[in-house]
């Protein structure tokens, strides 16, 4: 029987706009840090975000170093099975109309990301498709590009396809049954072209909103 210890915020009283959901195992906390503050500065209420972080089984629980967090966090600890297990985890719990993967070694960068969720905003779009960069600055506010809207079909038709599934913000009702396949290598590279061909819209921009820490 797998042991899970939740701590969870009180219920909101509206529908989040987005849930985080943050995978960690044996990360030093210091980084988790950087990734939780990255979610938290940017401009949603309260009531706007939903913030969950499984703890893939770490040897130590970060928990105690997270205090200032706890009353925004929802903390789910699993006996260790894989990122593809913990991302699962999360989606079984999340409640939020889109959905946005973190791991808990990378970073959101706010402005770009803020742009994100703009077009999410202001098309109802089913995927937010963003760039990723490997430069911790934020790069400037203004200047993004982005796509007409398209079918998930029809991108993919057309486009090259970039496999991490921290690049896309997504509406989590197109999701149906797709989950990660525990086990496997290069999970990412199973889900995201099924998440776009569940994806009747689909908006693509340039902005680097994502972090991702070599």
């Amino acid at each position: 029987m797998s042991h899970q210890q939740t701590n969870q915020p009180l219920q909101q009283q509206q529908q989040p706009l987005v849930t985080f959901i943050v995978a960690y195992y044996n990360l030093p906390v210091a980084m988790l840090r950087q990734c939780l503050d990255s979610i938290f500065a940017l401009q949603l209420d309260k009531s706007e975000r939903e913030v969950i972080l499984v703890d893939d089984g770490s040897d130590v629980s970060p928990l105690d170093e997270l205090h200032r967090y706890q009353d925004e966090l929802v903390y789910v600890r699993q006996l260790n099975g894989g990122l593809s297990r913990a991302r699962n985890r999360g989606l079984q719990l999340a409640t939020g109309c889109y959905v946005q993967f973190v791991d808990a070694d990378d970073c959101l960068l706010q402005a770009p990301y803020e742009h994100c969720l703009d077009l999410a905003r202001n098309h109802r779009a089913d995927v937010v498709m963003f760039d990723m960069t490997d430069e911790s600055a934020t790069p400037p506010q203004d200047g993004f590009e982005t796509s007409d809207l398209k079918s998930g079909t029809e991108y993919l038709a057309h486009n090259n396809l970039h496999a991490s599934a921290c690049g896309y913000l997504f509406r989590r009702a197109i999701l149906g049954e797709l989950r990660f396949t525990p086990g496997i290598y290069h999970e990412d590279e199973e889900f995201t072209p099924q998440l776009l061909l569940r994806a009747d819209t689909v908006c693509s921009t340039d902005a680097q909103a994502y972090y991702y820490r070599q």
